[in-house]
């Protein structure tokens, strides 16, 4: 590893994490991919991978981490697209997971309020079932 340039250690950690998530081993897989991410662009197909691998790990820091990136995920897609609203409806299941529930009531409230079709059927049954699971 000492002896690849710098380029080269990067294609071999995202061939060792990729190898990890395909073997089913998450933990180590988030680990490397988040590792990528801090140490270089962060591009969004990396940001949303290390989100939803930080969310399946579900522990408390690991939803904490996952929930900031889906923030930055959302932050880099356009309002009221696909890929933006998935972005919310994760936030609100990892506040729901740490136990916010109110947080996670706000904002899908707010996304209501912003847009009442929610980005289609399938986004506004995932918004229903998630808000169900609030006791609302």
């Amino acid at each position: 590893r000492s002896q690849l340039s710098e380029a080269q250690q990067r294609v071999l950690d995202e061939c060792l994490a990729d190898a990890y998530l395909a073997s089913g081993n998450v933990i180590d897989a988030a680990v490397i991919y988040e590792s990528l991410l801090k140490s270089g662009p962060a591009t969004e197909d990396r940001v949303r991978v290390v989100a939803e691998l930080l969310e399946r790990r579900g522990d408390a820091a690991s939803l904490t981490r996952a929930k900031t990136y889906w923030g930055q995920f959302e932050r880099s897609q356009q309002p009221g697209s696909q890929g933006w609203f998935d972005a919310r409806l994760n936030i609100a299941r990892c506040a729901l997971k740490l136990g916010q529930r109110d947080e996670a009531r706000k904002l899908i409230a707010l996304t209501r309020l912003a847009y009442p079709a929610l980005g289609g059927p399938q986004m506004q049954q995932e918004f229903d079932r998630l808000q169900t699971e609030l006791g609302n």
